[in-house]
């Protein structure tokens, strides 16, 4: 290993060694989605942290996602229908999940497209995945909300309004009506869901890609 010219007190990691992180940080996904599957809600602290490793690049040039440094070019299957953004649309509410008013209780779908696509990590990443009136969220918006703020990595003594609504009242503060009538049924957040969809997401293509190396 090469001392780093920018830092002499810092040295550069071998394409190797940053390989193993990366397959390090797909074991631990993988091994967090299935736990959360198996009833431990807490992991999904865990897979939002791992997804922030992965696949989110330092605003301020600080450091770098495992992505950015070992496969700049992966790509990541989005399986999230496309949102039709068009000018003129005031209101829109769709996107990787719906909330199944007809259910009791409520609960959040999964919206799948049926033509699922390929894209550029970094495309996938900053996508909108989600709208909820005149709010439009991403995939890395989600992620590090997590993880920024609400235990991922750094819990804040303060949530983003938006976020804490989401979480708490599960739908941007709008209300259900039945049979006329204001609903005071609780509706659920759809922030896990979402997560867990990410991750099954960010699992496919590095399989998809990382075969060999999880063969060897």
């Amino acid at each position: 290993m090469a001392l780093n010219k920018n830092n002499s007190n810092r040295i550069q990691r071998t394409n190797t060694d940053l390989l193993n992180h990366l397959m390090a940080q797909f074991r631990l996904l993988k091994k967090s989605t299935v736990d959360f599957e198996n009833g431990d809600s807490d992991e999904i602290l865990r897979m939002a942290l791992h997804l922030r490793i992965l696949a989110s690049d330092s605003e301020h040039g600080k450091g770098n996602s495992l992505l950015s440094l070992t496969m700049p070019n992966f790509e990541v299957l989005d399986t999230c229908p496309i949102i039709d953004l068009h000018e003129g649309i005031m209101f829109y509410m769709g996107g990787m999940v719906s909330l199944d008013i007809g259910s009791t209780p409520l609960r959040w779908l999964l919206n799948k497209d049926e033509n699922p696509r390929w894209r550029p990590y970094k495309e996938w990443w900053e996508a909108c995945i989600l709208c909820l009136g005149n709010k439009k969220f991403t995939r890395k918006w989600f992620i590090k909300e997590m993880t920024d703020t609400d235990g991922g990595a750094h819990v804040d003594k303060k949530l983003k309004k938006i976020y804490y609504t989401l979480k708490h009242q599960g739908y941007m503060g709008f209300e259900i009506a039945r049979g006329g009538q204001i609903s005071e049924e609780t509706i659920p957040s759809p922030i896990n869901l979402i997560i867990k969809q990410i991750a099954n997401e960010m699992l496919v293509s590095l399989e998809k890609n990382l075969k060999e190396d999880l063969d060897s």
